[in-house]
């Protein structure tokens, strides 16, 4: 208390005037902060919230067109084909036997002797056809040969389906989930006619796949993530398998790894809930901060969602809630967070950004209003220390004033009579509570976002009413510059959903243009799509699609020609140069807009707008004209734009959608024509057999009928020799009361079992309701006889056929009872079913197209059918009876006919054969068939020869044949081509002595290939395995033999790494795989080797292939891996370069470089693969032996491997010992 007295009066006004000034300057700040940092916080968080419905969009897209596709094809008829039937190349032709010269029975063979020892039968044979080596090309399939191959309907369609989806693999699985097609075999872990792997995060994947599509969780394979999806594939109504596509995450990956508009923090994850476990499945910085690119939070202890100690907005995402929430990230950080949910995919979706970034503006004005209030106290201080000396006397009056500024309250005008210094001062403090007073109205007018208040500083030296006025403008520009992103954000959205409700391209453009020209305030619009002249090479047109407010025909056709250095009208100039034209010079000519309003006027602005995807192909113009000036940077141009390439991508994907659609119509339309051919030729040569075979079974069951009917013929003769039947008398309740001795013999029941039973126990059940029937009858009409036949059934148990005529004499005093006689009618029975089998035999034969004729061992005719007169001119009665002679037919028919009779009689059994049949037709090949018919002694009665018409079916066989020899002459010559360039042992051993090449195509031409130069003191080797076998693997391998000679001619001594690094630049660009439109994936996998002789090292690379070495004193087979990544393929943008590897060389020092088809071999007893590891074995095993006794060991230990299994691949094995 003694000190504060001692302070002078000066000090203490001045202090006092200081506190005033910092009590105003603070809340004033503090309050302008509070509401700026509100409005900025409100802004990020529609951002947020609008970039989530943009991303949550695109993946709803890709999952709409994932099903789109999965819709395709489980309609597809070739993969339910595949389902049910399983079906394979194979089909049967039979050769023509007949022109053969060493054929049984062939016209020049005159000797009897000359009969087969077995019967002879026509030959089944296919060629056979390798699947394309291409599975992502569409196959050129030669509509001849094309019906030869029914699986490649579905290669194509699935190739097709994979290009237009971008699918890494596809499957097709039966009702019992077992694999029966894979597209791409070595990219997959299933294995076909095996239970489908499904991923460990889902075992019951397909459980949920069997009534609709279905998305798996994501896994990892190989250490890369995939996503499935399923659908049902229905044949009939009911579910026959499963159709399954395999996707690689990238893909989403590349849809929301876009963080334009986020800022510099934002960030999106996905998160998905997989078993007990939070799976972050895509996030380049996951929130555990580790390596992998999947992580997993540990639920363990999770009772519920909410009861984990997680982050708040993963649990909110994960439990499908659109939240919007502050916190702190597991990096320490406080986010602005939103998040959202994709039920079809059972993802949460999180969106965040730093609340250092959200807020920057607001803590920018906040240092500005920090300055100014520092810049007031020191001003408020001196003027505390120039005038504290004149507030001494008027303490009194200033006291009051100064308390309510001290208590944060504006005081009144202060009214003081002196003029004197005090006075002035009192003047000044009533200026400054009026300025206060203003400030703090003008500030709390902003944090209301009244940004058009009126004020004005004090002064030009006014440094806090300057800090608020640039406090205001700083928060005007920064809200416009908000509202104009959220403009343009929400009209993206719009438009957005305008591509997305419409298929049409014309439907679509109406309303989108409607929509633009009234969102950027134009008066008119027209909508250009560009399409390629059909007529003109080089040539397309952009054609009006839509219109807005054209009222001239003229306008509303206009198209405008665009060549490759021409193009008509500002819209053609606008898209070959690939940039916005904006006028507000209208040239005199353009049109005018009409109104009632207005009348005409004439635009006074114009802004065209290419619509271009992928930054090089134009798809169209957007074309909107103006009243109103349209700004350069002005918020309608750069709306326009951002939706520009959004528009192009939408008439892209249409115009894709409308090609595949023609291209699948037109691939549906060929495969119907080819089946429709390829059935109409099956069906031919398959009735053709099936006739014959029929015929044969007739005939043979002619023979066994016969053979029936003469026992049952028999066995009738002696049943009615025999012939008895059976009287029961039955009581008034129909039990027995009499029956006849017989019954023993017919039925096998004694008369004791019968009597006082009701028989009916032994009716068959389905004419024991007959049998009840038959008495109530005879009780209502006594006077009439009812008869009826049923099965009844012996005590053998035997059902036989019995008819019962029933008669009422209850009335009869000596009967008393109803009188059944019954009798076995079982072989009458029988006899009726043989004689109708018998008519429909012998109309078979008479209706039959094949010639049938029946003959005794000497050759006389006992029947012919009228085919005969189709092929001879003469009518079936000209032959009856009549000796085989040369004027009923043809003399070596009849030469041929006789020689088959003597075959049979002499070896009692069919004889098969095929003969010329010189006819009325013309030279017909016929299939004669012989079968001998015997007696009940066993003794050669008569001859069945049934000659079929296989003609039309050796006309096939022989352009099969034809067109069979003219490919494999071409893949022969092939072969000689690529055996004359391609490097073998000796050129190795030239270099080497103590070396090897082991070179074993699968097929008669290879895709792999050595490749052995020397260039000065370097050697380089290489062992190349190019994608696919056979004849499509060896066009690639030609491909990377003459592009590594020409990579080696122009860079001499270049590393082994830089080497693989051009070949994959090379191969890319030849097979044209750096364009996006690239529908192949073939490549080639390299061990490459440089071994350089002077300085005796070797510099390796690889790719997808390693290289084993041996030193002499290495106890296990070394291995340097090679990079996994193939050259080519088109699979890998933005890879990493080739790795490079030294090895030095040391005597006795040995390499090895091979391709994966021998160790990859199915073998064994248990048919598993050769593998690395028996190779490393025989290597080691031999390790003391010369360099081609290895080679032998290997080839043989590999031979026993695969026994008589098939070559599965190409092998290419090289060896050298230094």
């Amino acid at each position: 208390m003694k000190t504060r007295k001692n302070i002078s009066l000066g000090l203490k006004i001045t202090a006092v005037v200081l506190l005033v000034a910092l009590l105003a300057v603070g809340s004033v700040s503090y309050f302008a902060f509070q509401e700026s940092k509100a409005t900025f916080r409100k802004s990020a968080i529609e951002s947020l919230h609008a970039f989530s419905a943009l991303k949550v969009e695109k993946i709803n897209l890709f999952a709409d067109e994932i099903e789109r596709g999965l819709s395709i094809g489980t309609r597809l008829n070739a993969a339910k084909r595949r389902i049910l039937f399983d079906e394979t190349d194979e089909q049967n032709i039979t050769p023509d036997f007949a022109e053969r010269p060493d054929a049984p029975f062939a016209p020049e063979n005159n000797d009897a002797d000359l009969l087969p020892d077995t019967p002879v039968s026509a030959e089944e044979n296919q060629p056979q056809f390798g699947k394309q080596g291409n599975q992502n090309a569409l196959p050129d399939i030669d509509p001849l040969t094309f019906f030869l191959t029914p699986e490649a309907e579905l290669d194509s369609a699935i190739v097709i389906l994979r290009k237009v989806y971008d699918l890494h693999n596809v499957y097709l699985l039966n009702e019992d989930q077992q694999v029966k097609y894979i597209a791409d075999k070595r990219a997959s872990i299933q294995e076909e006619n095996k239970k489908f792997k499904a991923p460990v995060v889902e075992p019951n994947f397909l459980e949920a796949s069997r009534e609709s599509v279905h998305f798996s969780k994501v896994f990892l394979q190989d250490n890369v993530p995939y996503l499935l999806a399923a659908a049902p594939v229905i044949d009939r109504q009911e579910r026959i398998g499963y159709l399954v596509f395999e996707i690689e995450f990238e893909r989403i990956d590349r849809l929301v790894n876009d963080r334009i508009g986020l800022g510099n923090s934002g960030e999106v994850l996905l998160v998905q809930l997989q078993g007990a476990n939070a799976v972050y499945v895509l996030n380049k910085r996951p929130l555990l901060q580790q390596k992998d690119p999947i992580k997993s939070m540990n639920l363990a202890q999770m009772g519920t969602l909410d009861a984990l100690d997680i982050p708040l907005a993963v649990r909110k995402a994960l439990a499908g809630e659109k939240a919007e929430l502050e916190e702190t990230d597991d990096l320490g950080k406080e986010v602005l967070v939103v998040t959202d949910y994709l039920p079809q995919l059972n993802w949460g979706v999180i969106v965040k950004i730093d609340t250092a970034e959200a807020y920057a503006p607001a803590f920018g004005l906040l240092k500005r209003f920090l300055l100014s209030a520092a810049i007031t106290l020191l001003v408020a201080l001196l003027i505390g220390l120039i005038f504290s000396q004149f507030f001494v006397q008027s303490l009194g009056i200033l006291r009051d004033a100064i308390a309510s500024l001290a208590k944060g309250r504006l005081p009144a005008s202060i009214e003081v009579d002196s003029k004197d210094e005090v006075g002035e001062m009192a003047a000044y403090l009533n200026r400054l509570v009026m300025n206060l007073r203003s400030m703090a109205n003008f500030a709390s007018r902003i944090g209301k976002q009244d940004f058009d208040v009126d004020f004005k500083p004090a002064s030009e030296d006014d440094v806090l009413a300057t800090a608020l006025l640039s406090m205001r403008d700083s928060i005007v520009s920064s809200a416009r510059e908000e509202d104009e992103k959220r403009w343009i954000v929400e009209g993206v959205k719009e438009v957005g959903d305008i591509l997305r409700a419409r298929n049409d391209l014309k439907e679509m453009g109406e309303e989108l243009l409607a929509y633009v020209v009234q969102r950027v305030g134009a008066v008119q619009g027209a909508f250009y799509v560009m399409n390629e002249s059909e007529k003109e090479e080089g040539v397309s047109y952009l054609e009006m699609y839509a219109s807005y407010a054209y009222n001239k025909k003229k306008y509303l056709e206009a198209r405008f020609k665009v060549a490759r250095k021409y193009a008509e009208g500002l819209v053609g100039q606008a898209a070959i140069e690939r940039d916005m034209i904006r006028r507000t010079e209208i040239p005199e000519d353009y049109l005018t807009i009409t109104s009632g309003l207005l009348g005409e006027q004439r635009p006074r602005s114009l802004l065209i707008m290419p619509l271009i995807t992928n930054e090089t192909e134009v798809m169209g113009c957007l074309e909107l004209a103006s009243l109103q000036p349209f700004e350069e940077d002005g918020r309608e141009v750069k709306f326009v734009q951002e939706i520009s390439g959004i528009i192009a991508r939408t008439i892209f994907n249409i115009k894709t959608a409308e090609k595949e659609a023609k291209l699948l119509a037109e691939t549906t339309q060929l495969n119907i024509e080819l089946q429709a051919r390829q059935k109409e030729l099956e069906k031919i040569a398959k009735d053709l057999q099936e006739k014959s075979r029929e015929l044969q079974k007739t005939v043979e069951q002619l023979e066994l009928e016969k053979q029936a009917v003469q026992n049952e013929q028999r066995k009738t003769q002696i049943l009615l020799e025999n012939a008895s039947e059976v009287i029961i008398i039955y009581d008034e309740t129909i039990h027995i009361r009499y029956i006849s001795p017989s019954v023993s013999r017919i039925l096998g029941y004694s008369v004791e079992e019968m009597v006082g039973i009701n028989d009916v126990v032994y009716v068959e059940d389905e004419w024991k309701e007959s049998y009840r029937r038959m008495f109530e009858e005879l009780k209502q009409y006594p006077d009439e006889q009812i008869t009826i036949q049923m099965e009844y059934r012996k005590k053998n148990g035997e059902a036989i056929w019995v008819e019962a005529t029933g008669t009422n004499l209850l009335q009869d005093p000596v009967i008393k009872g109803i009188v059944v006689n019954m009798r076995d009618i079982t072989e009458r029975k029988r006899a009726e079913r043989e004689e109708r089998m018998r008519s429909q035999m012998q109309a078979l034969s008479e209706n039959s197209p094949d010639l049938i004729m029946r003959l005794n061992p000497e050759g006389v005719i006992y029947y012919i059918n009228p085919t005969i007169e189709n092929y001879t001119g003469k009518s079936k009665e000209e032959y009856l009876q009549k000796v085989l002679n040369n004027e009923l037919l043809p003399e070596e028919v009849v030469r041929q006919m006789y020689r088959v009779l003597e075959g049979v009689s002499a070896r009692r059994e069919k004889i098969t054969l095929e003969i010329e049949f010189p006819s009325v037709l013309g030279n017909r090949v016929m299939q004669l068939n012989a079968i001998p018919e015997f007696g009940e002694d066993n003794e050669l009665e008569s001859i069945l020869v049934v000659l079929h018409d296989i003609t039309v079916m050796k006309e096939y066989q022989f352009e099969i044949e034809t067109a069979n020899k003219k490919v494999t002459d071409s893949i022969n010559y092939a072969k000689r081509i690529q055996d004359a360039i391609m490097p073998d042992t000796e050129i190795l051993r030239s270099y080497f002595a103590d070396s090897f090449v082991i070179f074993k195509p699968r097929d008669v031409v290879s895709g792999d290939f050595p490749w052995i130069v020397r260039k000065d003191d370097f050697v380089y080797v290489a062992a190349a395995d190019c994608t696919g076998h056979g004849v499509p693997g060896a066009l690639v391998s030609l491909i990377g033999y003459f592009l590594m000679n020409n990579i080696i001619d122009t860079r001499s001594d270049i590393l082994p790494n830089d080497f693989l690094d051009l070949l994959d630049k090379e191969m890319t660009h030849t097979l044209r795989q750096d364009r996006e439109d690239s529908v192949t994936r073939d490549g080639m996998d390299v061990a490459l080797a440089r071994i350089d002789l002077k300085n005796k090292k070797i510099l390796y690379a690889g790719a997808h292939r390693p290289l084993y070495y041996l030193y002499p004193s290495d106890e296990k087979v070394q291995e340097i891996k090679g990079d996994k990544m193939p050259i080519g393929g088109g699979q890998f943008h933005d890879r990493e370069k080739f790795s490079l590897h030294e090895l030095e060389i040391k005597e006795g020092l040995s390499i090895y470089l091979f391709s994966d088809g021998m160790p990859d071999q199915f073998g064994g007893p248990q048919n598993r693969k050769f593998s690395s590891k028996r190779i490393r074995d025989i290597i080691l095993e031999h390790r003391q032996e010369a360099m081609d006794k290895i080679a032998l060991a290997l080839d043989t230990d590999f031979m026993e491997w695969m026994g008589d299994k098939k070559q599965t691949d190409d092998i290419l094995f090289i060896g050298i010992r230094f």
